[in-house]
């Protein structure tokens, strides 16, 4: 596959948007505890919290 990203330097993990995963087929994988997601400012994101994970191999 080949794509466009953005790379963020101050980021402290990486994310995948749920409409690429499902465009894209990539399988995901349940996480044990969700990670909550929080914007620069603390409040939540809309998008909910981090509930499964991808491997990938870039």
């Amino acid at each position: 596959m080949e794509t466009t990203a953005m790379v963020d330097s101050g980021a402290t993990a990486l994310f995948l948007d749920q409409l690429f995963v499902d465009q894209h087929k990539i399988s995901t994988f349940p996480l044990r505890s969700p990670i909550r997601i929080t914007n620069i400012d603390g409040s939540p994101n809309r998008a909910g919290n981090i509930s499964h994970f991808a491997r990938l191999r870039l």
